[in-house]
């Protein structure tokens, strides 16, 4: 039942399900199904089905495999950077 707001990598990347579900947008993805992504793409949000999901995800250059967050999760992710600056 988790979720996991829209994002993007800075770096192309794939992803097996290895067990249980998640549905991306309108997608739903299974075990053995694989999904392919290019370096900033947005995609989101990823809605985990009841019995969790198990994948392994590669990514092409580790430096990119940090999250970016997008729409709204982007505006959240500043405002809570901004919070924790003291000035």
């Amino acid at each position: 039942g988790e979720v996991v707001d829209p994002h993007t990598h800075g770096t192309n990347y794939f992803e097996y399900v290895i067990s249980g579900e998640q549905t991306v947008g309108k997608t739903v993805f299974g075990p053995g199904d694989i999904r392919f992504a290019k370096a900033g793409t947005g995609y989101g949000p990823i809605r985990i089905g009841p019995d969790g999901c198990t994948v392994v995800i590669v990514f092409q250059e580790a430096t990119g495999a940090n999250t970016i967050p997008l729409g709204n999760a982007k505006a959240m992710a500043v405002a809570e950077a901004i919070a924790e600056v003291d000035f």
